[in-house]
């Protein structure tokens, strides 16, 4: 009976071994940290009408700034005119990727005519932006922003 006991109890041992080297295993270096970000990564530069409105809608202009200590790779923002509206909402992609990071402290700018849209001056407007940085960490942010009417006219 003595035999089986310590035979017993070195067989935990062993299990417990096992499990202990496992769990404190390294993790893979090709493992991708999709933790988010915390604090703020982009700082929103300026939304602009770039001239005067055309019959399929407003052209507007979306500058973005990357405040971040890291490059981004993929980056989108989100403009919401109006949730009732049929129009929208007006997905802008920079361009940003593996290949073309945005570079810690750089500007990036897009334009899109937003057809079937309006808008106004003196109103405020969701804009939802979503990227990863080159760690793989992702990041999610929203502002509310006034799009600026063309250079020469006024709200």
């Amino acid at each position: 009976m003595r035999t089986a006991g310590i035979f017993f109890i070195l067989c935990i041992t062993a299990v417990l071994l096992a499990l202990l080297a496992a769990c404190s295993a390294a993790p893979p270096s090709s493992t991708t940290n999709t933790a988010p970000v915390t604090g703020r990564v982009i700082q929103v530069v300026s939304v602009a009408s770039t001239g005067p409105i055309n019959p399929g809608g407003p052209v507007i202009e979306v500058t973005l700034k990357n405040i971040s200590d890291q490059p981004i790779v993929l980056l989108t923002a989100i403009l919401t005119l109006s949730p009732d509206s049929l129009a929208g909402p007006f997905t802008y992609d920079f361009g940003i990727g593996i290949s073309s990071p945005l570079a810690a402290g750089a500007t990036t700018v897009q334009t899109r005519t937003l057809i079937g849209a309006s808008y106004s001056s003196d109103t405020p407007y969701p804009l939802g932006i979503h990227g990863t940085l080159q760690d793989g960490s992702s990041f999610t942010e929203e502002y509310y922003v006034m799009i600026y009417p063309p250079p020469g006219t006024y709200p």
